[in-house]
């Protein structure tokens, strides 16, 4: 899981966005471009994309709760826990999250929800 710290930004409705690129064993590429709602502890993907620059819109396009999870998706808890939101639920500056996927202050295991 790679998040590219230049597409980090905070619009004006206070949603932090970022593009994600997961990789699997075999090679495969996705590329998400999603928001994180700190306040509301939700998350909703903008796009998908297949790695060689073709992009799509999901469905349904709506909100969903993160939660703690194993898996290629197990990104989004430790953003929203610890990266792009701070403690009391309000997104970090970009400078911010970009220092903490850099050098990160806890792990996966540490985390509670």
């Amino acid at each position: 899981m790679l998040i590219d710290p230049a597409s980090i930004q905070i619009g004006e409705d206070r949603v932090s966005r970022y593009t994600v690129v997961l990789t699997s064993r075999r090679g495969a590429r996705n590329v998400i471009f999603e928001g994180l709602h700190c306040n509301q502890v939700r998350y909703r993907v903008y796009a998908y994309g297949d790695g060689r620059g073709a992009f799509g819109k999901p469905q349904p396009e709506r909100w969903e709760a993160v939660k703690r999870q194993s898996g290629a998706y197990s990104y989004r808890y430790v953003l929203v826990r610890s990266i792009i939101c701070d403690q009391y639920n309000q997104p970090r500056r970009p400078d911010e999250a970009i220092s903490l996927l850099r050098y990160p202050k806890t792990s996966m295991d540490e985390l509670e929800y």
